[in-house]
């Protein structure tokens, strides 16, 4: 079982990010229910997606991490074994190929992509965060991001929460943090949300 050291600097952090989150939440929905959306037609679904997954398969080769849902990444994140470089570019990848993968006529939900984007910005938020202000460790930061990220995307405050705890096996004392997080996470997304569909 990985060790989650919690510092009173997750709080602020928690605070802070949280918005951040919602917002990347946000986008992340948009572009890929865009991509559903705006798929290539059936006629062109084989060609593309042998083009689209031959891609994914050469940058495996080098990220392993980009295979799969979603679940590898935030195992990865959550045992603290990658850092803020890794993590920022498997976030960015991850999310292309997504996209890429929606374009290109495969079906799939968000769920655990969502879980998997959200340890990845954590990280990336929360390495950010601890070069001014030491504290916590980075799978701290995945967690609390994965949470807030998973409860925005999949408009699941409650369910994010207890899954998390379910996933990780984390204390109690995490509590707080995420309930800080998920509440601004959840509120940009559905602040986001209503100005969408008043344009």
């Amino acid at each position: 079982m990985a060790y989650y050291d919690v510092k009173s600097d997750l709080y602020v952090w928690a605070l802070c990010a949280g918005p951040i989150i919602g917002l990347a939440a946000f986008w992340f929905v948009s572009i890929a229910g865009q991509a559903k959306e705006n798929a290539v037609p059936n006629r062109l679904r084989p060609i593309m997606c042998i083009i689209n997954f031959t891609l994914i398969g050469c940058l495996a080769i080098y990220l392993p991490a980009v295979l799969g849902n979603g679940k590898s990444p935030a195992q990865l994140e959550f045992s603290d074994s990658i850092g803020i470089g890794a993590s920022f570019a498997l976030l960015i990848i991850r999310t292309l190929i997504t996209w890429s993968s929606l374009k290109a006529g495969s079906f799939g939900g968000l769920l655990t992509p969502s879980l998997a984007n959200g340890a990845l910005l954590g990280v990336c938020l929360g390495g950010i965060w601890s070069m001014f202000f030491p504290g916590s460790s980075l799978n701290c930061y995945a967690i609390v991001g994965a949470t807030a990220f998973l409860a925005a995307a999949q408009k699941m405050p409650l369910t994010a929460i207890i899954l998390i705890f379910e996933f990780t096996h984390i204390k109690l004392t995490f509590i707080m943090p995420l309930l800080i997080a998920v509440t601004g996470a959840v509120g940009i997304f559905k602040y986001l949300s209503s100005k969408q569909k008043a344009h």
